[in-house]
């Protein structure tokens, strides 16, 4: 499977780690009080939000991976499981501390990076009729 870069022969999820992100959830929502831990959330899904955008390519997750890494970011791209092992998914991490010029740092080189990708492979030429369907 492929992953960081990298083919390893399996990814465990392990839950026999620390609790301590929870104990930092906790804190966090004492310091900053409802209001102020669900502005810290909204900003989250607000940065979330921004770095979405949905395309038509010729090119990769993986091909955004490699070319991502040249800018020093590592996104990993990775097929989902069994039954659905047909979709590759990239995961990008936002914090809730994440500062919109990192996310605007982050969505300058992703540019650069899809730039230099559709120049290498050139994007497949949509139909009238695929047009019509993704608006309706």
């Amino acid at each position: 499977m492929p992953y960081l870069g990298k083919t390893v022969d399996s990814i465990a999820i392990n839950f026999s780690h620390s609790g301590t992100h929870i104990v930092a959830q906790y804190y966090n929502f004492i310091r900053f009080g409802y209001n102020g831990f669900k502005a810290v959330m909204n900003n989250v899904r607000k940065v979330s939000l921004k770095l979405a955008d949905d395309a038509q390519v010729g090119w990769t997750l993986y091909n955004l991976e490699s070319e991502l890494a040249k800018y020093g970011w590592q996104v990993p791209s990775y097929p989902l499981p069994k039954n659905r092992d047909d979709t590759t998914i990239s995961r990008i991490v936002v914090w809730p501390s994440m500062p919109m010029r990192i996310a605007d740092d982050f969505i300058y080189d992703l540019r650069l990076a899809i730039s230099d990708l559709d120049k290498q492979y050139p994007a497949p030429q949509v139909t009238t009729q695929e047009k019509e369907l993704v608006a309706n």
